[in-house]
């Protein structure tokens, strides 16, 4: 699956309109117990609303809250602050 139909199939934001940036990847346990890889990039979109249809029992967090992510997690969040910095 492309990065921008992953982005408007998870997030409803559409349309993509450029993927930017390698954030880097990760690997963990999807909820089935598969081995996974995450790749992480940025994207420009058009919209502005942002309605969860994935993983909408998660968090939206903002630079207060990013603490509670996994350290996994906050490796890719910074890589995005050092590309936007």
């Amino acid at each position: 699956m492309s990065a921008s139909a992953w982005t408007t199939g998870g997030t409803g934001v559409c349309p993509v309109t450029g993927v930017g940036g390698y954030l880097g990847h990760f690997d963990y346990r999807s909820g089935s117990g598969r081995a996974t890889r995450q790749f992480n990039f940025t994207a420009t979109v058009a919209g502005e609303t942002v309605e969860l249809t994935e993983h909408d029992a998660h968090l939206w967090a903002d630079r207060t809250q990013q603490d509670q992510v996994s350290s996994a997690v906050q490796t890719v969040l910074d890589a995005w602050r050092q590309q936007i910095a």
